[in-house]
């Protein structure tokens, strides 16, 4: 019989050439392209699994809720609500979409979803990311966006975010293909100038088209010195489709922009509605990132907005007395060491409040004042008492003089 009157059909799942886009012929046998698609990535999906830390992985996050995510990240920061609600979500969305799209083969494939996190600095935008890549033990990272150039140009090249990862990762491919990645200061690579908006042309525009690639899901080639492998460099492809990239920034003077558009559109309508400058962030749209110098095609990649909030008074107060790990906790560990006590009084603690509200820069500041307090004290940690009392008076010389 005539090859091309014979009926052709797949060996696997018997569909007929009108069915499917394309065969491969070999040896007289007929294998369809859904086939060789499906093998394709059920023999992946069986080397993932047969990593044990990937394994591992899967398995501690089966049963792993936003809720309880939220919950975990409410221990180490206080307040930000929202943002910790919004990244418990995506992450949680993020890693079950890595599971659906690899272990079972239906038709719907969940489509990644990148973050930005937007917010005054020292407001736990970073902390956050640690505490979450903590908890689902997976390889992280935290680059800054202005240590970038565009190629050609001396400076640091977008591939080196996947090799720190993958270094990270303790040159562990499978695992640094499911991790996180955290470019900050972002607003500090916009393309064109304006209010508050820093431009660099090297590191700008550029940046931002170099970076859309890796954002997408491509697969990247890095060049790595193996210093498992006595320093042998390696040639690295990286399937970045399953990693997760939260892009932050402050946005210096956004809220201001953001605030007059809001005032603008209520001029006729909704007079009584008042929007407070502190509270604009959560009104950030796509397009007013594109306003303030992204491109529209890297702010398409970042589909999920999220914001942190200026730190109240009382959230500072708790942050120094009642997160896990806290600065003052982080001191009574040191002189507990020393097999030493000291007391802070409540005057004292609000000093401390009230001038880290005038430095302006979040809890970042608090570190800075504890220092100042407790320098001169950890001097002389050899001839002080074992039990010692600080007041307002020690605090604010010690602020004031630095120490």
């Amino acid at each position: 019989m005539n090859k091309n009157n014979k009926k052709i059909i797949c060996i696997f799942c018997s569909k007929t050439k009108k069915k499917v886009y394309m065969f491969i012929y070999y040896l007289g046998i007929s294998v369809c392209n859904l086939c060789i698609s499906y093998f394709n990535k059920l023999l992946n999906t069986s080397m993932l699994i047969n990593n044990k830390k990937v394994y591992k992985f899967i398995k501690s996050i089966r049963d792993l809720k936003p809720i309880y995510i939220k919950r975990y990240l409410d221990k180490y920061i206080i307040g930000q609500n929202e943002a910790k609600k919004s990244l418990s979500v995506a992450v949680y969305v993020h890693y079950k979409r890595i599971i659906n799209n690899l272990l079972f083969n239906n038709k719907v494939n969940i489509e990644k979803s990148n973050v930005i996190l937007i917010g005054p600095t020292g407001t736990g935008k970073t902390y956050m990311l640690k505490i979450i890549s903590k908890l689902f033990n997976v390889p992280f990272v935290i680059v800054n966006a202005t240590s970038f150039t565009e190629a050609g140009y001396v400076g640091d090249d977008v591939e080196n975010i996947l090799s720190k990862l993958y270094r990270n990762s303790n040159y562990n491919l499978s695992l640094t293909e499911i991790g996180i990645v955290f470019i900050d200061e972002i607003d500090k690579i916009c393309k064109k100038s304006g209010d508050g908006i820093i431009t660099k042309d090297i590191s700008g525009e550029g940046v931002q088209q170099a970076l859309l690639k890796m954002l997408e899901g491509s697969i990247i080639e890095i060049t790595i010195i193996n210093v498992k492998k006595f320093m042998r460099k390696e040639i690295i492809r990286i399937n970045t489709e399953n990693i997760l990239f939260i892009v932050g920034g402050a946005f210096v003077n956004l809220n201001n922009n953001i605030f007059n558009r809001l005032n603008k559109t209520r001029i006729g309508f909704n007079n009584n509605i008042k929007y407070k400058k502190k509270e604009m962030y959560k009104y950030i749209t796509h397009k007013d990132l594109i306003d303030y110098g992204l491109i529209p095609e890297f702010v398409g990649r970042l589909p999920i907005i999220t914001n942190t909030n200026f730190l109240t008074a009382s959230d500072i107060k708790n942050i120094i007395l009642y997160v896990k790990n806290s600065i003052l906790l982080q001191y009574i560990k040191i002189f507990s060491m020393e097999n030493k006590k000291f007391y802070l009084s409540i005057r004292s603690i609000d000093y401390i409040i009230k001038e880290s509200m005038k430095i302006n820069i979040g809890a970042r500041g608090l570190k800075n004042i504890f220092s100042k307090i407790f320098k001169n004290i950890i001097f002389n940690i050899h001839i002080i008492k074992n039990i010692f009392f600080i007041n307002k008076k020690f605090v604010k010389k010690a602020i004031n003089n630095n120490g």
